[in-house]
């Protein structure tokens, strides 16, 4: 009884898993944004190289994952010296993590907005964060959205103290197509 049970389980995970639609990035549709306050006056940046597997169906959200990473060393604010500076060990340390991932666990309607629970790892530390979005389809394409603020000081990015803001907000859009494993 108890082996007719898992495999009763691990059926209905995979045919879950299965039922999700696949969706293919268009790398140059990609927009992740961030800003942050230093000195009191907000400066904005970006990130590239976004590598994401997405399964998602918008009508079950519960069978859907998102697995996302990005080059921390594309970092960019629109000043070389700056971006330098935060590719050292006291901000992204690229070098040890040349990465930032997310991960996740669970993603559920929420009104006529969607919440995704993963994981969010940076410079070595993994945080459970939650990310409202949106997903918009038409015709096999879409975009999803989402707003959303990090503390980077729990990452260990940046000092604790001083001039810099400790919540970072961040603006992500990501257009897809219609795909396949």
């Amino acid at each position: 009884m108890k082996k007719r049970f898992i495999s009763f389980v691990i059926t209905a995970l995979i045919s879950a898993m299965a039922s999700a639609q696949h969706w293919n990035v268009k790398s140059d549709a990609v927009s992740i944004e961030f800003k942050i306050k230093n000195f009191g006056v907000w400066v904005k940046g970006s990130f590239s190289g976004l590598q994401a597997h997405i399964h998602f169906d918008k009508n079950r959200p519960e069978t859907s994952s998102i697995t996302a990473t990005l080059d921390a060393s594309s970092v960019n604010t629109g000043i070389q010296a700056r971006d330098n500076h935060l590719r050292k060990e006291e901000f992204f340390d690229v070098k040890n993590y040349p990465t930032i991932s997310y991960q996740s666990a669970f993603i559920k309607k929420k009104d006529d907005k969607y919440e995704m629970t993963g994981t969010l790892t940076m410079k070595g530390v993994a945080k459970t964060i939650v990310i409202p979005f949106i997903f918009i389809e038409d015709g096999g394409k879409g975009v999803f959205r989402a707003s959303f603020d990090i503390d980077r000081t729990e990452f260990g990015v940046g000092a604790k103290s001083g001039p810099m803001g400790k919540i970072v907000k961040l603006e992500v859009s990501v257009a897809v197509i219609a795909g396949h494993h």
